[in-house]
């Protein structure tokens, strides 16, 4: 009997020799999607749903390297919990015009704080993670402050009953303690336009399937458009590292003798990562770097050693994400993927686990502070 893997493998190729299908194809997840959700809002019918779900092919890319949609938030049942959430908002806000004005002037006053946070560290050349996530997480808790406080009075005690069950509602995390304690019906929506570096990207089965899902809040036209902006937004950057990751995968996965190295060398860098992150000192986002650009040498290496292996492969898409990528408005993965051409294939993976909410750094921290 064939495994799942081997099932999921034979689909990817099926749709991958067909638009029509794979049309066909994310339109059915899309609407599979949407019937879960509304599911999961039914107690009785949630009861009787498989607690997990198979995950599609670029799913299973993205698991083998720790990023478990159910981990960090990103389970269905966090999907029917913010969707319930941003439906609840988007009918509060139709059902008042001025109420909609101050929302709309938050999330623009969020959006522009944000990209001006990013543009002083891009000035400055900074690469601190830590202290850029804790500058962001007081920007955050400014501008929902800010909002609560235009708005207050204007919702009724049962509206805000109703949306303060929603956010309880949302597994335990940094946003729903952020919605608790400095928000108000509308604050949702607001803290996704001030979130410099989400946890996840979108789960989707392919890169346009995720750039569809986030048209409505792209900020640098490239989900819509596909112009390639000076700066990719952190929606579309997100949704193409992810695609990066993936497609890295698939090429290592052809050459084992070349995965196995690498894999091996990504298992001493995510210990060292883990460790500093585990014991946070001065100077962290520089002794990672330290780390990263290390071990990154020894990848190049084996990349040289394995240059007529590589002959093989039809590296096209993984250097047009490349290109893409270094394009990152996060400028600490930036500075990874503009490495593509000297690391070769490993330059994805070093990039996505450059970032502070790494969820393979984060379960690595986990094991090692376990031991």
């Amino acid at each position: 009997m064939s495994s799942l893997r081997e099932v999921i493998a034979r689909e990817d190729a099926m749709l991958a020799g067909s638009a029509r299908l794979r049309s066909i194809h994310s339109d059915a997840v899309r609407r599979g999607r949407e019937a879960v959700v509304a599911l999961r809002g039914n107690a009785e019918v949630e009861a009787r749903m498989p607690r997990s779900f198979p995950t599609s092919g670029r799913q299973a890319c993205i698991v083998r390297h720790g990023r478990r949609p159910s981990e960090r938030g990103m389970g269905m049942k966090e999907v029917g919990s913010m969707a319930a959430l941003a439906a609840h908002e988007e009918g509060l806000l139709a059902r008042s015009g001025a109420i909609a004005t101050i929302h709309a002037q938050a999330v623009a006053d969020a959006r522009a704080e944000v990209a001006a946070l990013i543009d002083r560290y891009d000035v400055a050349g900074r690469a601190d993670a830590a202290r850029f996530e804790s500058e962001a997480e007081q920007l955050q808790r400014r501008v929902l402050a800010a909002y609560t406080l235009r708005v207050d009075g204007r919702f009724s005690p049962e509206e805000f009953a109703r949306w303060t069950t929603l956010v309880s509602a949302l597994p335990p995390g940094p946003h729903r303690d952020l919605l608790t304690t400095a928000g108000a019906p509308g604050a949702a929506s607001i803290l996704n336009a001030a979130e410099p570096v989400p946890d996840q990207p979108p789960i989707a089965n392919s890169l346009e399937e995720a750039l569809a899902a986030n048209a409505d809040i792209c900020a640098c036209g490239y989900a819509t458009t596909r112009i390639v902006p000076r700066r990719l937004c952190y929606v579309c950057a997100m949704s193409i590292s992810a695609e990066w990751v993936a497609e890295e995968r698939r090429l290592l996965d052809r050459l084992p003798a070349l995965a196995s190295a690498v894999d091996a060398v990504f298992e001493v860098v995510l210990d060292k990562i883990a460790d500093l992150r585990n014991a946070p000192e001065e100077g962290l986002g520089s002794r990672e770097m330290s780390v990263r650009k290390r071990h990154a040498r020894e990848i190049a290496r084996l990349n040289k050693i394995h240059r007529d292996d590589k002959l093989s492969l039809d590296l096209t898409r993984w250097t047009e994400l490349a290109e893409l990528a270094a394009l990152d408005i996060r400028p600490v993965s930036r500075q990874d993927a503009k490495r593509w051409k000297r690391w070769g294939l490993g330059t994805a993976r070093m990039s996505a686990i450059s970032l502070a909410g790494s969820p393979e750094v984060s379960e690595r921290m986990k094991e090692r502070a376990r031991s």
